[in-house]
């Protein structure tokens, strides 16, 4: 009897062969008014913000991603054991 070939990659969702999209990169906004005037706190929350909610962005992306490593390697490990122990010995 032959022992068909393990397909353990076929239990990963198709969702997974799609890219997690990366955080969009701010758009810097016209600064050229400040030039010449004192800098105070809200200009330093202007130019700050866009930076700040971009990384928040792109850290959720990087969780997104190591999930799905973990998940596909939970599948796939998971998948070889069950295939493994039912082998002939």
């Amino acid at each position: 009897m032959e022992t068909p070939p393990a397909r353990c990659g076929d239990l990963i969702p198709k969702a997974y062969d799609e890219p997690v999209a990366a955080a969009p990169v701010p758009i810097t906004p016209d600064y050229s008014a400040w030039l010449g005037k004192p800098f105070t706190d809200s200009m330093g929350v202007a130019l700050v913000a866009p930076w700040a909610s971009a990384y928040v962005a792109a850290d959720g992306r990087q969780e997104i991603v190591q999930e799905r490593l973990a998940t596909m390697l939970a599948i796939v490990r998971n998948c070889e054991a069950m295939l493994n122990a039912a082998r002939p010995r």
